[in-house]
């Protein structure tokens, strides 16, 4: 089950991460709890994190547009399609991000591990997270296009 001070390690880190890697304004928009999995853009970073009490996922999607203006913006090159670059890319953002999280997470007292970032790439991907009704969605904007950050996270089952 999430909780909402989730909310702000997860926004402080993205904003962080965009704006200092790529000098982009970046835009919030209103953070909502929903569906996991909704289609959104065209590549998608995940990574893993676990605690003692919580285990789960942080996805983070973008729209082509968006990743593209990112990227090019932080290697000052003119990419115009996703490529191994960007797939490279959006794993590093994904780490960053969720490392920035992580630190912020833990002086409120959620100490998480997390795994080694993934990268998924496609158009309007059907990801199925573990408490597909309980996601953390927060979106975000930069002037060429939309991301979002999705993030799930369960109570583990204690077996004695």
């Amino acid at each position: 089950m999430m909780e909402k001070t989730f909310n702000q390690p997860f926004i402080n880190s993205a904003l962080n991460v965009i704006a200092t890697m790529s000098s982009l304004p970046v835009a919030v928009g209103e953070s909502s709890m929903g569906v996991a999995g909704a289609k959104f853009g065209c590549i998608t970073g995940i990574i893993g994190m676990s605690s003692v009490e919580l285990s789960g996922n942080m996805l983070i999607r973008f729209e082509e547009a968006a990743i593209l203006q990112i990227v090019n913006t932080m290697l000052r090159e003119q990419f115009t399609q996703v490529n191994k670059d960007i797939i490279d890319a959006v794993g590093e953002i994904t780490n960053m991000v969720v490392g920035g999280a992580k630190m912020e997470l833990a002086k409120l007292g959620h100490i998480f591990d997390m795994a080694s970032p993934a990268v998924v790439e496609g158009n309007q991907v059907h990801m199925v997270q573990s408490a597909p009704d309980s996601a953390l969605l927060l979106p975000f904007s930069v002037p060429h296009g939309k991301f979002m950050i999705e993030a799930v996270f369960v109570n583990k089952t204690r077996s004695k």
